[in-house]
């Protein structure tokens, strides 16, 4: 039976993935009202910065310095006070956000090329010829990338020559959003479908490989449960989200899964020593203990408001919507401490604590927002 290709696979699913969200958007209930709060936390603004479209993931952070790509193809660093520090202007949109090492920058354009840039300008270019979503990763003067079409390469961060690729056979759909793409030691980690995969970085040779969810349904579309990123760490334990399956942790120096619980939902979960949190399809929050996955408590107060990832901070677990809301809760039980209105528009990917204690908050309208708690 004829198979079309498999980046044109890739493309296809990803397109299915987004109709079928436009389908079941157009039936979902209403979104909660908001209640009234006495706020029991508080924060200001520091600084915010406009810096035009951004990408999901457009902003990566590396020591004291932010790196932000925009979708039309601008790079700039800034520093912890909103400072930019250097620019670089690609002029052709990018699919992807950056990886950054801390000097070399990574990013996918939307006609499928690689580039490698520093604050000079662009070092290296590389045609990939399959579809990218999720940023590449730079790390021990390499530049690693997975397509959506879950195939892996490797390129020498300073010549682009191209060391690797791994293949490795797949379904014939797939998404195209975030996938699990780090670094653990020695060893790189991907997705692949719901397998993590333990990678030789000087070879492409699979170490390990482990099934954290087991994808079920009657047809493709429902067996869908490829990992999603970026995951959450804690020292040698990746905390992670199948597609719409299950949420787990996975102890990568044992190559076996810690724990795995059936959950629905597509966003990147947020996970230290202690919780895991995660957002279902209704919008439930829920939060549960990192060690054995037992449910902790589970918040359903913001039902189909559009929430993003969670952030788990020491003020407390800091989400946001599609309102421009961000929402507060206590670790402990859950309890709505704070709610604060940025600039109306969707939280753009989970807000990012900063080095300073500040918490940089993204919209979709471009705007960077370094909050500080007071």
């Amino acid at each position: 039976m004829w198979q079309p290709p498999s980046a044109w696979r890739g493309f296809a699913a990803g397109l299915l993935v987004l109709l079928l969200g436009a389908c079941a958007s157009s039936d979902r209930p209403k979104p909660a009202e908001l209640q009234p709060l006495v706020a029991k936390v508080s924060a200001k603004t520091a600084w915010q910065q406009r810096v035009g479209g951004l990408l999901r993931g457009g902003v990566a952070l590396k020591a004291d310095q932010l790196l932000v790509a925009s979708d039309e193809g601008e790079v700039q660093a800034l520093d912890l006070n909103g400072t930019q520090q250097w620019r670089v202007a690609l002029a052709r949109p990018l699919a992807t956000g950056p990886g950054y090492d801390g000097q070399h920058v990574a990013v996918v354009t939307q006609d499928q090329e690689l580039q490698v840039l520093t604050r000079d300008g662009v070092k290296w270019r590389d045609r990939l010829g399959v579809h990218v979503a999720t940023p590449p990763l730079v790390a021990g003067e390499r530049v690693f990338v997975q397509a959506v079409d879950r195939s892996v390469h490797a390129f020498d961060v300073r010549d682009g020559h191209r060391l690797w690729t791994l293949r490795r056979p797949a379904d014939p759909l797939t998404l195209s959003q975030f996938g699990v793409l780090t670094a653990v030691g020695d060893t790189l980690v991907v997705g692949h479908a719901s397998r993590l995969l333990g990678v030789d970085p000087l070879n492409g040779q699979v170490r390990w490989e482990v099934l954290v969810a087991s994808p079920r349904g009657t047809n493709e579309v429902e067996r869908l449960a490829d990992l999603v990123g970026p995951v959450a760490r804690d020292g040698r334990v990746l905390c992670m989200r199948a597609f719409q399956n299950a949420v787990g942790c996975v102890d990568t120096e044992r190559a076996a899964v810690q724990w795995s619980a059936p959950m629905g939902g597509v966003g990147a979960v947020a996970a230290d020593r202690e919780v895991l949190a995660s957002v279902d399809g209704a919008d439930r929050i829920v939060v549960r203990r990192r060690n054995r996955g037992e449910q902790a408590w589970l918040q359903e107060a913001l039902l189909y408001r559009g929430l993003g990832a969670p952030a788990l901070l020491p003020q407390g677990l800091l989400v946001g919507d599609t309102q421009g809301w961000l929402h507060l809760f206590s670790r402990e039980a859950g309890d709505a401490l704070m709610r604060m209105e940025t600039d109306g528009s969707a939280i753009r990917q989970a807000p990012m604590s900063l080095p300073d204690g500040r918490v940089l908050v993204v919209t979709s309208k471009g705007s960077l927002l370094a909050l500080q708690w007071r």
